[in-house]
């Protein structure tokens, strides 16, 4: 028995234009982006998350800060830092979930600069070593 993989979009479905259109109109709505390239063959790796890293690749010192397990699932998965902000179970959850440092709110002013300076340079520095 042999295995066959098929590409989906364009192969067994038509559905390319609107795949691109969905990519780009997600550009927009969740990170702003405008200006994307959808000539595909100009990105090394063509597929979400490679485009995302190519588009993403100017905002390499991003630190997000959330409150969401969700929030923390989607920065892991970007590999982007993250800061947890909550109390008692959710605190614990978003530790659990990777939050580099979890803070209950705002009122730790200097320890939550501190934390953000730290880690922007540090994800900086990772993302452009020669």
């Amino acid at each position: 028995m042999q295995l066959v993989m098929f590409d989906i979009d364009g192969t067994l479905t038509e559905t390319m234009k609107v795949d691109e259109e969905c990519l780009v109109r997600s550009f927009v709505e969740v990170f702003g982006f405008t200006d994307i390239e959808t000539d595909w063959s100009h990105y090394p790796h063509v597929t979400d998350s490679g485009i995302f890293h190519e588009v993403y690749a100017p905002f390499a010192g991003t630190v997000y800060v959330g409150d969401g397990v969700w929030d923390a699932r989607a920065c892991r998965a970007l590999s982007i830092p993250f800061i947890g902000i909550g109390s008692g179970v959710r605190a614990a959850r978003l530790a659990l979930e990777g939050a580099v440092r979890v803070f209950q709110d705002f009122s730790e002013e200097g320890l939550f600069l501190e934390t953000l300076d730290r880690l922007s340079r540090k994800s900086y520095g990772a993302k452009h070593r020669d």
